[in-house]
């Protein structure tokens, strides 16, 4: 049986990662000849927009479970090991015993089948087996 679990849209986040690779490479010597408070904002705005694209690209849903790479590597988290889910932003945390996985929701091809699929595999012991709401 074929999972049908969602993808990330790798096209935009791609060209999100790209966007900002020419920033910093045609920012960064300007940065570097003389002091300059705006282009440093402006390399380390990239460099966390950078960090961010590479999490979301690494995000990995299954029907076991989901993984992301982290700064001390990757991290998985089963369905079955979620012990709490909280609302961020436009994305849904799940963290377990093992650490917390941030899942971009607005980065999948379709939303509100990425919001589904994860409603629908966490563990029954949430009351209504729901995401919360943004609010």
């Amino acid at each position: 049986m074929a999972d049908d679990a969602p993808r990330i849209a790798s096209t935009l986040e791609r060209t999100k990662l790209f966007t900002v690779t020419c920033i910093i490479f045609l920012q960064a010597p300007l940065m570097f000849q003389r002091f300059n408070p705006f282009g440093a904002l402006l390399f380390l705005g990239c460099l966390y927009t950078t960090v961010n694209v590479v999490r979301v690209l690494s995000t990995q849903v299954s029907a076991e479970g989901i993984s992301q790479l982290t700064w001390r590597g990757r991290i998985q988290v089963r369905w079955d090991d979620v012990t709490a889910v909280s609302r961020r932003n436009r994305s849904i945390v799940l963290t377990s015993s093992s650490g917390s996985v941030t899942v971009p929701t607005e980065s999948f091809y379709d939303t509100q089948a990425a919001v589904g699929y994860l409603d629908a595999h966490l563990p029954k012991s949430f009351a209504n087996n729901e995401i919360p709401s943004r609010s």
